[in-house]
């Protein structure tokens, strides 16, 4: 999936990172995390509800943020800070879940609805049972995700509640949240923007060693061979000779690994001579 977000969006980050001031960049994804609370209450997009409006709009802004840093097109765009802000968005919304009822808020609506309407004892008695029974881990499950949704719904949208302010003291506790993300964010990018400059530098110093190693070898399988051809030695004897000292494999002329070098050669030459060969 990250694959596929990051090659959808390469091309729009690299227009963004050309177009975008470089100063701007540090203080977008701060300005992106307080975003869902700069939009108006009442905020839609066209015939949309003001949950989805907000959460595109507010997704749209992060994602527009991740692009334009400095690297986003070679690292991609995080779909997590995305599905966050998206989430911040609609949490924002004023009322947001209030379609939202654990089994109890239901039972316990009901049971309102009986009293209010004057029902007789033992239709509110079964209410009262129908409350208080046991629920199934699912249900209980279910339940406590929707009384966190809520929470989070009350605690986001403070802001924007009648009255409210971002800079009130709910106000900063909402966006305290997303400013912390998006600093976390930060460090995340920096991180990976470290890692990927130390790869680099290590595959250029590994190509760097490998070729000054391959050059050192062939000076040495030169000056060998050059030695041994001037001794009388024939081509299998120095191919011999590489081998054992490890400059010569099956697979072609390898890396110096042992030494010894000058005293195979001469004692090669000081058995050949005793033998009376040139």
């Amino acid at each position: 999936m990250g694959k596929i977000i990051k090659k959808a969006t390469k091309p729009f980050a690299k227009v963004l990172d050309k177009i975008v001031p470089n100063e701007i960049k540090p203080f977008l994804p701060y300005v992106a995390a307080v975003a869902p609370f700069m939009l108006p209450a009442g905020f839609t997009i066209g015939s949309l509800g003001p949950q989805l409006s907000r959460a595109i709009a507010s997704g749209a802004i992060n994602l527009g943020s991740q692009a334009a840093q400095e690297g986003a097109a070679e690292r991609g765009i995080n779909p997590l800070s995305l599905a966050l802000a998206a989430g911040s968005g609609y949490l924002s919304t004023p009322g947001a879940t209030e379609g939202l009822q654990t089994t109890q808020q239901v039972a316990g609506s009901q049971l309102d609805k009986l009293t209010a309407a004057g029902a007789d004892i033992d239709a509110i008695s079964a209410a009262s049972e129908a409350m208080a029974a046991p629920r199934s881990f699912l249900t209980q499950a279910k339940d406590l995700g929707i009384t966190g949704l809520q929470k989070a719904n009350e605690f986001m949208s403070a802001p924007l509640q009648p009255g409210g302010s971002l800079f009130s003291k709910a106000g900063l506790q909402a966006v305290a949240a997303p400013i912390g993300m998006a600093a976390t964010e930060q460090a995340y990018n920096a991180a990976l923007d470290a890692q990927r400059e130390y790869e680099k530098e290590l595959a250029d110093y590994t190509a760097r060693t490998g070729q000054a190693l391959a050059d050192s070898n062939a000076t040495r399988i030169k000056a060998i061979t050059s030695s041994m051809t001037n001794a009388g030695f024939g081509q299998s004897d120095i191919d011999s000779a590489l081998r054992q000292i490890g400059l010569f494999s099956v697979g072609g002329r390898v890396g110096y690994r042992n030494g010894g070098l000058v005293s195979l050669i001469n004692n090669k030459i000081v058995a050949r001579r005793k033998l009376g060969v040139h």
